[in-house]
């Protein structure tokens, strides 16, 4: 961070990320994220394309999804062993259970599950910087360290999604 001191919402959440621990801030990462899917944009094909075959590209894109989802899922399970519970989120880092230990820090490199449709991940390395107890569970709080642009954007649309469903709720 540099001196770039910047403060972020956050918000209670739960989520599953999956970690590795790295020998020091400096380690190579290995999730290199996922490449944005082109956006097509509908009204551009000035009606050439007959509605029934849009809707039915799009199921077939959204199920294709589901597909690489589940095939990425399965070989990150393999590069990233750690699984973690995340509890907190913020684009500033992450406070999380593991049955896994850690000490202070520790660096960790982070891949967290925010979404299955559309299929949505955040890369990070990020360093502990508190360990305490609650309910008989070990609770971890990291701070990101070295995170790509587009993985923070994803995580602060992320945080204000569920700002505004955790409001919506209260005000019901």
């Amino acid at each position: 961070m540099d001196g770039d001191h910047r403060t972020f919402s956050r918000v209670s959440t739960r989520l599953t990320a999956l970690a590795r621990t790295l020998e020091s801030a400096g380690s190579p990462s290995l999730f290199q994220g996922y490449p944005a899917p082109p956006i097509i944009s509908v009204g551009k094909m000035g009606g050439a394309v007959p509605q029934a075959l849009l809707d039915f590209l799009t199921a077939i894109d959204a199920k294709l999804d589901m597909l690489l989802s589940l095939e990425s899922k399965k070989q990150l399970r393999k590069d990233f062993p750690i699984v973690l519970e995340v509890t907190e989120i913020s684009a500033a880092g992450v406070t999380f259970h593991s049955e896994n230990h850690f000490e202070q820090d520790d660096y960790l490199e982070l891949v967290i599950h925010l979404s299955n449709m559309p299929f949505l991940m955040a890369g990070a390395v990020a360093r502990v910087v508190r360990r305490s107890q609650e309910g008989g569970r070990q609770v971890y709080a990291a701070e990101f360290t070295d995170i790509r642009d587009t993985d923070t954007e994803a995580i602060v649309q992320y945080v204000f999604q569920e700002q505004r469903q955790q409001l919506r709720k209260k005000w019901e």
